[in-house]
């Protein structure tokens, strides 16, 4: 019995929208996801050009990666970030070496940031 083109691309399509929400859960629950979090939210840079943050979500359509080296990673992470005067986009990249994450960029609006 075979199926008809239609049903294959159905099918298709809802094999890529379920790897898109496993891979958007798996990352919001990553300790890297959390760590980046919580120094956006810390940030001075970010609060004086946002306000104080309400909302640090991961975007739907921004960059993430993850890369593994033996115990090392590397993770780049797209977020939309809301403070109590304004939004914005920020990108950050941290690597995870011995145990320990550390921001290796960031920007916001595309303007190079210090999450530090």
């Amino acid at each position: 019995m075979s199926l008809k083109p239609r049903t294959w691309i159905l099918c298709i399509v809802c094999f890529g929208v379920l790897l898109y929400v496993g891979l958007r859960v798996s990352a919001e629950s990553s300790d890297g996801y959390k760590f980046l979090d919580q120094t956006i939210r810390r940030a001075p840079q970010v609060q004086s050009r946002l306000g104080e943050v309400e909302g640090v979500k991961l975007s739907y359509f921004g960059a993430y990666r993850q890369r593994f080296v033996g115990s090392d990673r590397w993770l780049t992470m797209t977020f939309n970030v809301t403070g109590n005067r304004r939004g914005a986009t920020i990108v950050a990249s941290a690597k995870k070496v011995g145990g320990s994450w550390l921001v290796t960029s960031s920007s916001i609006d595309g303007e190079p940031i210090s999450l530090n």
